[in-house]
């Protein structure tokens, strides 16, 4: 698993590439909130239109990211889902806590 960041005026986007697993990427939640930490935005965008795969340790680390945002009151969405990602947070009942957008630039 890969992060590439860059940020637009306020906001953070983060895009991974990769699997986002125990065994393709461990400490997701650290590596993000490390990019926040030093950027300060008051919006962070991930992409995932690179993402295949999404285990249950992947989606805990995304919890930790929603959770910190929640708090810090940063808006927070997740853009470029395929069907596959998408079926995951459907089964996983965490579609709705999520604000799951197109892509990047219906946010910017």
């Amino acid at each position: 698993m890969e992060l590439f960041s860059r940020a637009v005026e306020n906001t953070l986007i983060i895009s991974i590439k990769g699997d986002i697993s125990a065994l393709g990427g461990l400490d997701l939640d650290k590596k993000v909130l490390k990019e926040v930490e030093v950027h300060h935005p008051k919006r962070l965008i991930i992409n995932l239109e690179e993402v295949d795969y999404l285990d249950s340790q992947g989606m805990g680390a995304l919890i930790i990211i929603r959770q910190f945002t929640i708090k810090n009151k940063i808006l927070f969405s997740l853009v470029g889902i395929n069907d596959r990602l998408r079926g995951i947070f459907e089964h996983s009942e965490m579609i709705d806590f999520f604000n799951i957008k197109d892509s990047e630039e219906n946010l910017l």
